[in-house]
C-alpha cells in the first residue's frame, strides 16, 4: 500500500474548460486528504495549445510565459499541472509522462514504413502516445480523469485502457462549438 492518491489525467490538446479541471482536482485532492494520502497528478505532459491560434506552444516554451498567460493556454495536461500547482491548500506532487515521438519503434508497430516526418525534419513513431498511455496506466492510479473534446482518439484511448485495468474512471466529455 501507498502513501500516494494518484490522480491519471487524460486530456483533449484543445480542453479549454480550466474550471471543469479544477473542480475534479480539488474533488480527488479531498479524496486523497480523506484517505491520509498525499495527491499526485499524473498525466502525459502533452504540449499546450495556444487558445487564439491553436497552434502547440513547446512545454518548456510554456513554462516560461507569465502565470496569467499561462492559465489561458488549453489541452487537459496543461491545465490539470496549472490548477494543480495554483492551489493553495493542497500540495500537490507532479508525475509527468512526456510521450518519446523519436524513440525507435516497437515490435508492436504496423511497420517501420508508418513514421512520420515531423517539422524539424525528425523521424516520427505515431504510436509513441498510445504507448505513453499504456504505460501511464501500467503504474496504476487511484482515479482517472478523463477530460475528452469531440472523442479525442488519444484522450479516449488512455481512459479506455484505465477502465479496463480496474481503476475509477470519471469521463466528462464535451463537444467543440464553432463560432
Amino acid at each position: 500500500m501507498t502513501d500516494a492518491y494518484r490522480v491519471l489525467v487524460t486530456g483533449s490538446r484543445l480542453w479549454a474548460d480550466r474550471a471543469a479541471v479544477e473542480h475534479q482536482l480539488r474533488i480527488a485532492a479531498a479524496e486523497a486528504e480523506r484517505d491520509g494520502k498525499r495527491p499526485v497528478l499524473v498525466h502525459g505532459q502533452c504540449d499546450p495549445r495556444h487558445p487564439d491560434t491553436r497552434r502547440l506552444i513547446p512545454w518548456d516554451t510554456a513554462k516560461r510565459m507569465s502565470w496569467e498567460v499561462q492559465g489561458r493556454y488549453l489541452g487537459g495536461d496543461w491545465l490539470a499541472e496549472w490548477c494543480a500547482l495554483n492551489f493553495t491548500r493542497v500540495r500537490w506532487e507532479i508525475e509527468r509522462h512526456p510521450a518519446d515521438w523519436a524513440a525507435p519503434c516497437r515490435g508492436t508497430c504496423p511497420s517501420r514504413s508508418h513514421r512520420i516526418t515531423g517539422r524539424d525534419g525528425v523521424s516520427l513513431c505515431p504510436a509513441a502516445g498510445p504507448y505513453r498511455n499504456e504505460e501511464m496506466v501500467a503504474l496504476g492510479a487511484d482515479v482517472c480523469l478523463a477530460f475528452v473534446l469531440d472523442g479525442s482518439r488519444g484522450a479516449s484511448g488512455c481512459a479506455d485502457l484505465a477502465d479496463k485495468a480496474g481503476i475509477v474512471l470519471r469521463r466528462f466529455p464535451a463537444r467543440a462549438y464553432l463560432t
